[in-house]
């Protein structure tokens, strides 16, 4: 059984990171009376849900395994955070209805599938109550216990921070009971290695830095992954050939390819019977299995030579810059692991994240070797807003002494670090807020504020995607 510490209002809690993730999280906590700080990197809160309509040059380096790596060129700078990965026609997966806050519905000038401006509004909008509580334009730069050589009030947690707006302050230190982590997971791009990558001569970008196809007008793209990002850029990119096409039946045109391993949980297959008349110009393939200057060959055997750009939109790894991992707790119970080769040895570059987190407790929420710590909205496939709520009313409840908890162990680590473990979809994610409703004695059947998950909640997250192309068209 895991106890939190009792509990008064001097009881101090800080949050990192001032996206819809940790500002929900900063609202319960002061519900329960606990004194909480949160900290922003941004000199604005609103997180990935922030539009930058220039995401600037991407830099790609490889190490001396061939893994690359891209970055924005002052991104390892202590001034502000690079752009975040938000392009403007990135629409909601579900439905507004359940995207919102429990607690707090869109306005009804909304849509149904709403996209980055509406989001990031309705984010700051609830933001405006709690200014007093917000540290802007502050990086968390270390976290970890404290130790007697820190003094003060030796409270459990040790946070440094530096301003982003004029780093050559000093750092600051404060001292709390517990931590909240709401850093989000759409900074540290993931280049999974492929051989021969570094001899390629052409364009490598991430998704990160795709805000339109306009970009690519001239340009034959090869888009990596069929996630939302993915499957935006290829269908963007298909569109506008179409398109000019369409005007111009003689004129010379760029391509557009896609390769990945199983059709996307998105939207319509390109390659579907029923797919509008864009989805003809994209060519499907199979994963690559080499590039070589510019020829890249595929699982298959087929290749291609005509590539200007490979976009890679195969994801993000879990990062947390602020744990150093000489430091306690994380020296002996690491966050992240470095992912291996394919040939299951470790690179020699170390890793700045992992495709997963460790040493969570059964809910994916609790840091397990020591619960005054948790991090939230880490799965996939989930509704972020709702499940970043309910873990932040859970631990809040918890800390504050007005629930007790059983803190059980959760993935293992002799699980392969892959992103399995933290892929949740439907409906486990509805189960698990019935689950904790109950630890909490909260929840009843219906569709209110704190009820369980009624019928035609789980109806409507089940028929989301139909609903969705039958809106969006695709």
């Amino acid at each position: 059984m895991g106890s939190a510490p009792s509990t008064t209002a001097d009881k101090r809690v800080a949050i990192i990171g001032g996206g819809a993730s940790g500002l929900v999280a900063l609202e319960e906590a002061l519900e329960k009376g606990l004194d909480a700080q949160l900290y922003e990197a941004r000199e604005e809160v609103g997180g990935a849900w922030l539009l930058s309509e220039n995401p600037g040059p991407c830099l790609t380096t490889f190490d001396s395994d061939g893994l690359a790596m891209l970055k924005a060129p002052d991104e390892d700078s202590d001034g502000p955070p690079p752009p975040t990965p938000m392009y403007p026609s990135l629409k909601t997966n579900v439905p507004s209805t359940l995207m919102e806050y429990r607690s707090r519905p869109f306005p009804p000038t909304v849509p149904l599938f709403p996209g980055p401006a509406a989001i990031a509004a309705y984010v700051k909008d609830g933001a405006r109550s709690l200014e007093h509580h917000i540290s802007l334009s502050t990086r968390v730069t270390r976290l970890r216990w404290t130790t007697k050589e820190d003094g003060g009030e030796q409270r459990k947690w040790f946070i440094e921070t530096k301003s982003t707006s004029t780093p050559d302050d000093p750092p600051t230190v404060a001292q709390f009971d517990f931590v909240i982590v709401a850093n989000g997971h759409y900074s540290k791009p993931w280049i999974p290695l492929i051989e021969g990558l570094p001899t390629w001569s052409g364009e490598i970008l991430h998704s990160r830095w795709y805000r339109s196809a306009e970009a690519f007008k001239d340009k034959t793209v090869l888009v990596l992954g069929n996630g939302a990002s993915g499957y935006d850029a290829t269908r963007e990119c298909a569109v506008s050939i179409h398109e000019r096409r369409l005007a111009d039946p003689s004129a010379e045109l760029p391509k557009i390819y896609q390769s990945a391993r199983s059709p996307s949980a998105l939207g319509i297959p390109f390659d579907d019977p029923s797919a509008p008349d864009w989805a003809r110009e994209i060519t499907v393939f199979p994963p690559i299995a080499k590039t070589e200057g510019k020829r890249i060959t595929f699982v298959d055997g087929r290749t291609l030579e005509d590539v200007d750009v490979i976009l890679f939109a195969t994801g993000y790894l879990f990062s947390f810059p602020f744990v150093d991992t000489s430091d306690a707790p994380f020296n002996k119970y690491p966050l992240t692991k470095q992912p291996p080769l394919p040939t299951g040895e470790q690179p020699n570059t170390p890793s700045e994240g992992g495709l997963r987190v460790r040493h969570l407790d059964s809910r994916d929420t609790f840091y397990h070797p020591d619960p005054t710590l948790a991090l939230i909205c880490l799965p996939y496939l989930v509704i972020p807003f709702s499940l970043a709520q309910i873990q932040s009313r859970l631990a809040t409840a918890f800390w504050a002494g007005r629930i007790q908890l059983t803190i059980e162990p959760g993935v293992g680590e002799e699980v392969e670090e892959a992103r399995a473990p933290l892929v949740w979809g439907h409906p486990k994610q509805f189960d698990s807020h019935d689950r904790w409703l109950e630890e909490l004695g909260e929840g009843e059947e219906g569709f209110g504020k704190w009820s369980k998950t009624s019928a035609a909640m789980r109806d409507l997250r089940q028929g989301a995607k139909g609903l969705r192309r039958a809106v969006l068209g695709y």
